[in-house]
């Protein structure tokens, strides 16, 4: 087999894998329990394995038809995991993307005369980035706790026991709480009772408030986790780029790939 083609297999396979272990590992961060490094450092592993394959590949690639199949190959296992119809139109703008990326890298490498590596990974890795927080908030958007509070909206009742327990030690000092051992049973029951009761007025009364804007809850919800991710991908990025530039260099230094000068003075990647 041609050299560019077990390039181009391997590199597909790597970006296929990354994007459904990166979509599968984030759905079920949103979906299901955990401790919070189980739910954030897998997710994170292969966000960055993605992204660094994805600028790698747009640096190596030289014929755009198939840079086009890197964003076949990162988006088809978000499916998966989505809700199909809805998810049509966000995608679109994650191809958006993804494609302006690619051609802002391609034309980057194509123009100048020494490569600048870091700018062509920037371009690439900043577009990876952006697609898959764009999807990211997706598909925190629908999980079913997002979902619930189109329909009903809850303090919960950890935060709510602090509150009122710090509340009342505020206004009347820790002394004037009774200790609970010293309480009866008969007591303690009456006690809990005006609690619940409390709580209950309370969450009526939020829900009241929040009627009118209730439908529009979760997709605040996921723009903030937007912005969130965003504003993160920032950060995360950078140590993307760098990874990049270093399996490059081992690529380089392995004669894997080699850069030659053609007659116009240019460098470009010979695979």
């Amino acid at each position: 087999m041609d050299k560019k083609w077990i390039f181009r297999t391997i590199f597909s396979a790597l970006i296929l894998f990354s994007s459904f272990a990166f979509w599968f590992f984030l759905e079920n961060s949103l979906s299901s329990g955990g401790d919070w490094w189980q739910k954030t450092i897998w997710p994170l592993i292969f966000f960055l394995s993605l992204t660094v394959i994805f600028g790698l590949y747009a640096l190596l690639e030289s014929e755009r038809k198939f840079l086009f199949l890197a964003i076949f190959f990162t988006l088809a296992p978000f499916f998966l995991f989505a809700k199909i119809r809805p998810s049509l139109a966000w995608s679109l703008l994650a191809i958006f993307f993804l494609a302006n990326g690619l051609f802002r890298a391609w034309v980057e490498k194509n123009r100048t005369i020494d490569l600048d590596l870091i700018a062509i990974f920037k371009k690439s890795v900043a577009a990876s980035v952006s697609a898959l927080v764009l999807l990211a908030a997706l598909i925190f958007y629908w999980t079913p706790y997002v979902q619930s509070f189109s329909a009903s909206v809850e303090v919960p009742r950890p935060i709510f026991d602090t509150l009122t327990s710090q509340l009342t030690k505020a206004l009347g000092g820790p002394e004037s709480l009774p200790p609970a051992q010293s309480l009866s049973k008969k007591q303690q029951l009456e006690m809990a009772r005006q609690q619940n009761e409390v709580y209950s007025v309370v969450n009526q009364q939020l829900e009241n408030w929040l009627q009118p804007i209730k439908k529009f809850i979760p997709a605040g919800l996921a723009l903030s986790v937007f912005f969130t991710l965003k504003f993160l991908g920032l950060f995360l990025a950078w140590p993307a780029i760098w990874l990049a530039w270093l399996v490059f260099k081992i690529l380089l230094l392995t004669g894997i790939v080699k850069l030659e000068r053609i007659p116009v003075e240019k460098e470009i990647i010979k695979i």
